[in-house]
């Protein structure tokens, strides 16, 4: 349901503010001593000269010029673009966006829905034609500075698998650590054992802090992880907010694995964006952790197509079980002084082809990013 696979996946550099190092490197240096030759006592005398008493000097011979190197001028490095001021996504409607099955457009805010060149729609259309040949799809992609967006399917409701362990671990630190009821540090017990652990973290009588699990939760997919810190948390008010996010009774309040839909997740990583945007020194590890996740199908999507981007994400992956199947990905990403919300849900089975058919889907809209102003 999300654990760590074998494919290869970009990920940006660490932000220094938000990790920490776990150990130092120490560098030792050995002293070499070489054996000089031994110098003679006595020098040999030089050899008497030959003196030519009004022998006329001779004309020095002119050395030819050195034609001067061309020195290729530095490209300089261009300037990096400023990112442009985000809107408060809280204050936004997500309920809003069309629940049509068909290809459409959006403003959650005051201007116009955008227009697709037919280029783009055709583009997006057809990424979507070729993933639903596998599996149902569910997309929203919206600008965070203006709330204009495309939107597929966006209530199609598909099993999440691990990508509701990046929002969770967000509620953990909005709503619990930030208002002093828990810390970094404090300590979740395995206090019962469950069928479904796998062996990593979930041994009876460990005890382990809520940092390590949280780590080990987004940036690893571990699912003994995710559910330690429920066991733990869960009753410290988690279902309360999970029906003032996303509407009484639109999650369950049993298992730990949802099924969402791409409204579902949007709402998510707006409640996740928002909290990273406080600047928190809390909220800065946490966007490390995001921007560093095992798996990342925006993150390979954008990096094949040459983009250079930072994503914050968690993605959601699972195979061979057509009650479970999911190849999911949401999250936020920042392009070209830019920020952008996506989220692409699918019940395709996880494999190659499925995680390429969605990175095919996130490849198309954000091609037509320039149309969201």
């Amino acid at each position: 349901m999300g654990a760590r696979n074998t494919r290869r996946h970009v990920r940006p550099a660490v932000v220094a503010a938000a990790l920490s190092l776990s150990a130092l490197l120490a560098t030792g240096c050995a002293t070499v001593t070489v054996d000089q030759p031994t110098q003679d006592t006595q020098e040999d005398a030089p050899a008497e000269e030959q003196v030519i008493e009004d022998a006329p000097a001779p004309e020095p011979e002119e050395e030819p010029e050195e034609e001067a190197e061309e020195v290729p001028e530095e490209e300089a490095e261009p300037e990096p673009v400023p990112l442009r001021e985000t809107l408060d996504l809280s204050t936004l409607d997500f309920n809003a966006i069309p629940t049509a099955g068909e290809l459409s457009t959006f403003s959650l805010a005051q201007a116009a829905a955008p227009e697709l060149s037919a280029e783009s729609r055709a583009a997006i259309e057809s990424a979507i034609q070729n993933a639903q040949r596998l599996g149902n799809v569910s997309v929203i992609f919206m600008s965070c500075n203006t709330g204009a967006g495309i939107a597929y399917s966006t209530d199609t409701s598909v099993y999440g698998a691990s990508s509701f362990k990046g929002p969770y671990v967000a509620y953990l630190c909005r709503e619990l650590v930030e208002t002093g009821q828990l810390s970094l540090a404090s300590t979740c017990t395995v206090f019962q054992h469950d069928p479904f652990f796998s062996g990593t973290y979930g041994h009876v009588g460990a005890t382990y802090s809520l940092q390590n699990l949280a780590e080990a939760t987004v940036r690893d997919s571990d699912n003994d992880a995710f559910r330690i810190l429920h066991m733990n948390y869960d009753s410290l008010g988690y279902y309360d907010w999970l029906d003032r996010t996303f509407g009484a009774g639109t999650l369950p309040r049993v298992g730990y694995f949802p099924h969402v839909s791409a409204r579902i997740m949007a709402k998510a990583w707006a409640y996740v964006w928002d909290y990273l945007g406080g600047g928190s020194e809390i909220a800065a590890w946490l966007s490390g952790l995001y921007a560093n996740t095992s798996v990342s199908f925006i993150r390979d999507a954008l990096a094949s197509a040459g983009a250079d981007a930072t994503v914050y994400n968690k993605a959601g992956w699972y195979g061979g079980d057509p009650q479970y199947n999911s190849t999911t990905d949401a999250g936020i990403v920042q392009i070209d002084g830019s920020t952008y919300l996506v989220a692409a849900v699918s019940n395709m089975s996880y494999g190659d082809s499925s995680a390429a058919a969605l990175e095919g889907v996130i490849q198309a809209v954000f091609s037509a990013r320039e149309a969201l102003g």
